[in-house]
């Protein structure tokens, strides 16, 4: 008699356990559903922003590049301004001195840099991303700062 009662125990202990994982799975299922149309709704978010950026008459971006005859100083200078930040993207070749003329014609536009990253690309290239605040003072356009900078860097406007 114990042998038998040891069995229904047994396979009530499996029900459940078994129960238990068919809920844990169904709840794992739903949290999956979750996040894939959370991931949908990012997808459609980000996709309505790069629109945006592209097709609005703000004209919050701009590209700029220059080559001159002598390869050694093309560039091609990125901004985008979002509130009162503006990014700053600089691909060039290496100049000596450049990287400590940047914060100072920062300011000259009235501009606070926050942060600046340099990174070397190549032997003779550089990558300089530039995240900096706009002054009260500030009435420049983001085509304005890419001109200013150009021919502060590189002599040359797109």
């Amino acid at each position: 008699m114990m042998n038998y009662m040891y069995n229904d125990d047994d396979q009530l202990d499996k029900a459940s356990l078994l129960e238990d994982a068919i809920n844990y799975l169904k709840a794992l299922q739903e949290r999956v559903n979750a996040l894939e149309e959370e991931d949908e709704v990012i997808k459609k978010s980000s996709n309505m922003m790069n629109m945006d950026d592209h097709n609005s008459p703000s004209h919050n971006y701009y590209i700029g590049s220059t080559t001159t005859t002598s390869d050694q100083s093309s560039a091609e200078i990125r901004a985008r301004i979002s509130n009162r930040h503006v990014l700053i993207k600089i691909c060039c070749r290496k100049q000596m001195g450049l990287m400590s003329r940047i914060p100072c014609e920062m300011e000259k536009m009235h501009l606070s840099v926050i942060d600046m990253r340099v990174m070397p690309f190549g032997e003779a290239a550089l990558d300089i991303t530039i995240l900096a605040e706009m002054h009260s003072e500030f009435q420049g356009t983001v085509k304005e700062i890419v001109e200013h900078l150009q021919m502060c860097f590189f002599n040359s406007v797109a």
